[in-house]
This record gives structure tokens, C-alpha cells and sequence, in this order.
């Protein structure tokens, strides 16, 4: 079992076969539950080490989305509005009516798209190192939209190779790459259905919808965070999101790179929990490391 009581569960969700993690609040506590929506090539363990950061009295739930980690891979149309379309049956399902929506990535772009659609089913917004606008992915965006490319870079990926990038690229030191962080990732794209799934998600997902227009229609309270070092999506984006959103506040977070939440999820947590109010009362989902 997952450390702090999280609990990987199944759900059959609009037929697909979906594991989340669950961690539930503690008895009579009544603070909306928090959805954390990972990003591109991810799985909910990206926020484990979140989640064993944030207080025992809030329930937290983190899918891996349809196409990844241990979810269902085959047989699903992937596009943008299957992903929001998803996250409504997946509260449906989970019997949850209103949540604080976090997306990473990928799953910021997702979160964006719920919220501003779904403003009933949403307190409020957190987003990480988010994806979705014009442009934002520079020339990858580009590579990105060639099929051809996509789908070898899936057929000859491997675990050296996805490790260097990550060392390279996503975390701000490869010191920082978690010993186990590798074996979720290879479940979502070094299986051969994980590497045809997630070849259709870059090409059918991954800059396809962007939320320019979306983002002035967000309702509710947003926070964006950024990790000072991201060499994935540059930091100068973070700005534009804020302006572009109604009611939004902007935290950086120092030493980290494209995933924060791994690198720094204290001051990740801490930064959510000032954004909502709360506080450590219902203490971290494990003790402080001595």
C-alpha cells in the first residue's frame, strides 16, 4: 500500500477501466476534496509526493488518466474533449460534486477546459507548470504535430532514454530524479499499448485545443505555480496566464524544475494551502522527515 492511507482504487468510468488514487479525509471533515490531474506521459504517483505533504482532514483523489500509468489504454478516441468529458464522468462516478481542481502540465490545460465549462463542479483552480496556450511549446509543438516522428520516438523510447531526458530536462538536477520515478513512467509508454496510446494522446491531445479564449472565462479563484527552473515549458508563461485570468496569483517556485510537485512538494503544499484558506490543523499525510 501507498504511504499516508492513499489507496489505489478501480473505477469503470464511461466504460473504461481506471485506477486513482484515494486518500481519504478523516471522519467529519467536510472540505471539498482536491482532483490532481497529471500531465503528458505521467500517472497519479507524479503526486504522491504531494499528497504525503497535504493535511489528513482533506480527501484527495488523482486518476491516472485513461492512456496512462495503470488505466484502461485501448479502445478510448483521445482529444481534448474526451479528457474533460472524463474528469465529469469521473465525479459522477466517485459520487463527488464539487472539487479544488489541480492539473499539472498537460493536465493544466485539462483543468482549464473543466473548470471553465463545469464552474458549479469547481471551487477553485491550481495550476502547475500548465500547458495549453498558442505557442507555449516553442518548436516541440511543431514535432509534435508530425505523426510520422511521434510515433518512432514511441517505438524506440526506453527507460535509458526517458530517464536522460528527465535528468536532462524536466527536473532542475538530476540529483532530484526519484530512484523509483522510472517505473511508473515505463507502465505509461514503454508497454506496447502504452506507447501506441501515448502516441495518439501527443498528436491528438497535446496543443490541439488551446485555452487562450478559455482563460477569461475561469470563474473561480486560480493559483498558478511555476518552477523557477523549467526547461520544458518556459517560466516567462506565467505571467500571461494570470493576466489572462480573472481572479489568479502567481507563486514561483524556487530550485525546481518542470514538476515542482516532485521537486519541492512542500512548498508546493504550503503555497495551496495558503491559496485555500487552510491549514496543517489535520496534520501531513505522514510525520516531518527528521
Amino acid at each position: 500500500e501507498p504511504e499516508c492511507g492513499t489507496i489505489g482504487r478501480w473505477a469503470t468510468v464511461d466504460g473504461v477501466m481506471v485506477h486513482y488514487r484515494d486518500r481519504g479525509a478523516v471522519p467529519g471533515s467536510n472540505a471539498a476534496p482536491m482532483l490532481l490531474i497529471h500531465g503528458w506521459l505521467g500517472s497519479s504517483y507524479d503526486f504522491q509526493a504531494l499528497i504525503d505533504e497535504l493535511p489528513r482532514n482533506r480527501r484527495i483523489i488523482a486518476p491516472d488518466l485513461p492512456g496512462c500509468g495503470l488505466s484502461q489504454k485501448t479502445g478510448i478516441d483521445f482529444t481534448p474533449d474526451y479528457y474533460r468529458s472524463f474528469l465529469e464522468h469521473l465525479l459522477r462516478t466517485l459520487d463527488v460534486s464539487r472539487v479544488i481542481l489541480v492539473g499539472h502540465s498537460m493536465g493544466g490545460g485539462i483543468a482549464v477546459s473543466f473548470a471553465a465549462r463545469n464552474p458549479r463542479l469547481v471551487e477553485r483552480v491550481v495550476l502547475i507548470d500548465p500547458d495549453g496556450l498558442r505557442g507555449e511549446e516553442g518548436p516541440l509543438g511543431v514535432i509534435r504535430r508530425l505523426g510520422l516522428i511521434v510515433d518512432l520516438g514511441m517505438a524506440l523510447n526506453n527507460r535509458l532514454a526517458i530517464g536522460f531526458a528527465h535528468r536532462v530536462n524536466v527536473f532542475s538536477a538530476p540529483s532530484r530524479v526519484p530512484r523509483e520515478y522510472l517505473d511508473p513512467l515505463a507502465l505509461t509508454c514503454l508497454t506496447p499499448q502504452g506507447r501506441r496510446a501515448q502516441a495518439q494522446i501527443t498528436k491528438q491531445v497535446l496543443g490541439c485545443s488551446p485555452i487562450d479564449e478559455l482563460l477569461p472565462k475561469l470563474s473561480v479563484p486560480s493559483l498558478v505555480l511555476w518552477g523557477e527552473g523549467d526547461r520544458i515549458l518556459s517560466p516567462r508563461w506565467a505571467t500571461r496566464y494570470v493576466e489572462m485570468i480573472p481572479d489568479a496569483r502567481l507563486v514561483m517556485i524556487p530550485s525546481s524544475g518542470h514538476m515542482p510537485q516532485i521537486e519541492a512538494p512542500r512548498l508546493v503544499a504550503d503555497a495551496i494551502l495558503r491559496f485555500v484558506g487552510a491549514t496543517r490543523a489535520g496534520g501531513y499525510g505522514r510525520p516531518p522527515q527528521p
